[in-house]
């Protein structure tokens, strides 16, 4: 969680400066994907929204990819095909994050169902937003899972706000968590500040779902701190303190004072670890900027739109390629 703070922080530092052209930061929920990644199996698939990058860390991603991949040099793993932040990574079954937010609860829930049916140890997680869960493909995902109750755990991260609005205007019942019990799947609602919890709700329906016993729905509660995004400005909608005053708390300090109180953590191996994650942040980004930066490039040849989307290219699509290189 440390890490991923760290590098939120020293990312936005970045794009403030020119050196990133767009970010998203996950603060306030970093124990949110970390810890559920951390309470699964490595074969299991995560279909991530854009505030669970912490998850590719769990499965040990190289942070000089990750940066590659939001500078959009020629290092990144996806050829700047996408915008920055919206990582994918094969090597972690980490699918792709994508703009329009809830497509993946369908995804999840599809190759769960083939999992399923080819008898393999895998079940797939997926994250979206209380906004997210007005739109139709959160009520497909778990019309599906109800169905066929494939491995699947749907998570509905209720931050308090989809970009400006309201999680009160996304729903009229009393929570996220009991609208799937109308599709008849165990629902939970879990303190998304508190590690613990999260682990332990995670490993529960992990087990429920390796034994054949469907998909679970957990309601996240918890609070996004900070902006939606570099392009927002939070002061506009909401009290400038206002995660001050959130009840949950910060979630990295939740952890670090239990494992204070119970003798097996302090306040100086915080700082030595904290300055640690920071100089390997920042030589990371070094390092990334090795392969060119948002100034400078370089970046993907333009014949690279051509490769790695059709394994026969149609002829109409080689006439382009060859008139590119004309």
């Amino acid at each position: 969680m440390m890490r991923l703070r760290i590098f939120d922080d020293r990312m936005i530092k970045m794009q403030r400066t020119g050196k990133l052209s767009f970010y998203m930061r996950s603060f306030g929920e970093e124990a949110i994907a970390i810890a559920q990644t951390m309470a699964l199996e490595t074969q299991d698939w995560v279909f991530p929204s854009y505030r669970q990058p912490g998850a590719q860390f769990v499965r040990g991603r190289d942070m000089v990819s990750m940066i590659c991949h939001c500078i959009g040099n020629t290092e990144d793993n996806v050829k700047g095909r996408q915008m920055p932040v919206h990582y994918t990574w094969k090597e972690g079954r980490f699918i792709s994050i994508s703009s329009p937010v809830g497509t993946q609860f369908s995804q999840a829930v599809g190759v769960a169902m083939a999992s399923a049916y080819k008898g393999d140890d895998e079940v797939c997680i997926s994250w979206l937003g209380d906004g997210t869960s007005a739109q139709g493909d959160y009520h497909y995902a778990l019309n599906f899972a109800s169905t066929f109750k494939p491995p699947v755990i749907l998570n509905v991260v209720n931050n308090q706000w989809a970009i400006s609005t309201h999680a009160n205007l996304a729903t009229g019942g009393r929570t996220f968590a009991e609208r799937g019990l109308a599709y008849d799947i165990p629902s939970i609602r879990v303190d998304g500040n508190d590690f613990l919890a999260l682990y332990s709700v995670t490993k529960w329906a992990r087990d429920r779902g390796a034994a054949g016993l469907g998909a679970t729905h957990i309601e996240v509660y918890t609070y996004r701190a900070g902006g939606h995004s570099s392009s927002d400005d939070p002061s506009a909608y909401r009290p400038k303190e206002e995660f001050k005053c959130w009840p949950g708390g910060d979630p990295i300090a939740r952890l670090k004072d239990h494992l204070i109180k119970n003798e097996m953590w302090d306040e100086e191996r915080d700082a030595a670890l904290a300055q640690k994650i920071d100089d390997e942040v920042m030589t990371s980004y070094r390092a990334a900027c090795e392969f060119g930066d948002l100034a400078s490039g370089p970046y993907p040849p333009a014949s690279t739109i051509f490769t790695e989307v059709y394994e026969t290219v149609p002829w109409h699509v080689q006439e382009q390629r060859e008139e590119l290189g004309k």
